[in-house]
């Protein structure tokens, strides 16, 4: 009987009622790859399999869990003009 496919198990909770309730898991979820704006589609499958992998080795590497959508971000961050580069800095003390 078993195993079975996933399907038949989703018809089955269909047919007395059960209400199928989408994850709240970030892990879980299929990533939109046009949500990521500024991201080139052709890094997409890096990206996953870099997040995939510290989401799943995270806790051994000491790293704190981070959602798809933060860890792209963090990707595209770009910082402001560095204030060291002024002259205020480049003097003697």
């Amino acid at each position: 009987k078993y195993p079975i496919e996933d399907t038949f198990l989703q018809d089955e909770e269909q047919s007395r009622g059960d209400r199928i309730l989408p994850t709240n898991c970030a892990a879980a979820r299929i990533p939109d790859v046009d949500e990521f704006p500024g991201l080139p589609k052709h890094c997409m499958p890096e990206v996953l399999a870099t997040w995939d992998f510290l989401s799943t080795f995270g806790r051994t590497l000491n790293v704190n869990p981070i959602s798809l959508d933060d860890f792209v971000q963090c990707l595209l961050y770009k910082p402001p003009p560095n204030v060291a580069d002024s002259d205020a800095f480049k003097s003697p003390p």
